[in-house]
């Protein structure tokens, strides 16, 4: 896995197919944005933001289902992957 929460898409796969879905598709989507402050000339402060979400489209006994996460870490997995279920 990658750094800090972010989840790659083939541990989410893995995760749904685990959970007993036939079929599993995860895209990861990943957004960096920084913003600079500059004051006389000069840079006075660095934001960085970054944002993460991911795409599902799973799979159960002939019933299809298409959800995204936004915020892809393994708590938000595993209540998409309960909700699925239902």
């Amino acid at each position: 896995m990658s750094s800090g929460d972010f989840l790659e898409a083939r541990h989410i796969v893995e995760k749904a197919i685990s959970a007993g879905f036939e079929e599993a598709v995860a895209t990861v989507f990943s957004l960096n944005r920084i913003y600079l402050k500059i004051a006389n000339s000069k840079i006075d402060s660095v934001v960085e933001k970054k944002r993460e979400s991911a795409a599902l489209y799973l799979s159960s006994k002939k019933r299809i289902l298409i959800t995204s996460i936004e915020r892809v870490n393994e708590r938000s997995l595993a209540e998409a992957l309960e909700n699925a279920k239902r």
